[in-house]
């Protein structure tokens, strides 16, 4: 966040900053009051052993340069014993997490994970669940991404012919 946080005698939240300065977290930017709201319970203890952090769409409103610390820092948690549930539409920040949890693999015991995928069937709701991300056999932002990957290699060998 380039800097850290702070709470005044009276309970408000600051971000201080490396280079000198501070400002209220509710004036930060979505995306770093986000990462200074997580900062702060795991400063306050919040996150602890067998805690659990419940996050829809932490990639919303997050620059995709911090995606990568924050898959860390949620990975670095897990190992740590909190309990955590994600929801997120968006296959980069699913990318970066899957990443950091096959470099944790390597470095010693594998942190248990559990994926879900909702497909609207018959009328209902059906759930699928695997221990991989890949033995889902349906990821709808996987479906989207190759839909425009298509639609855009397409419109390139139209626009050389």
């Amino acid at each position: 966040m380039g800097g850290h946080l702070e709470a005044d005698p009276r309970g408000r939240l600051y971000l201080n900053f490396d280079g000198g300065g501070k400002i209220e977290a509710p004036l930060v930017s979505e995306g770093y009051r986000k990462l200074a709201t997580l900062a702060y319970l795991i400063q306050n203890g919040s996150l602890a052993l067998h805690g659990s952090l419940f996050w829809d769409e932490p990639e919303a409103n997050l620059n995709p340069r911090l995606m990568g610390p924050l898959a860390d820092t949620l990975v670095q948690l897990a190992a740590d014993g909190v309990q955590i549930f994600i929801a997120t539409h968006s296959l980069f920040m699913m990318r970066e997490i899957q990443l950091r949890l096959d470099r944790s693999k390597a470095d010693g015991p594998a942190i248990p994970v559990r994926y879900f995928s909702l497909l609207r069937k018959d009328g209902g709701i059906a759930v699928e669940a695997a221990d991989d991300v890949d033995d889902l056999s349906m990821i709808a932002v996987l479906e989207a991404a190759l839909a425009q990957d298509d639609a855009m290699e397409h419109r390139y060998w139209e626009s050389r012919a």
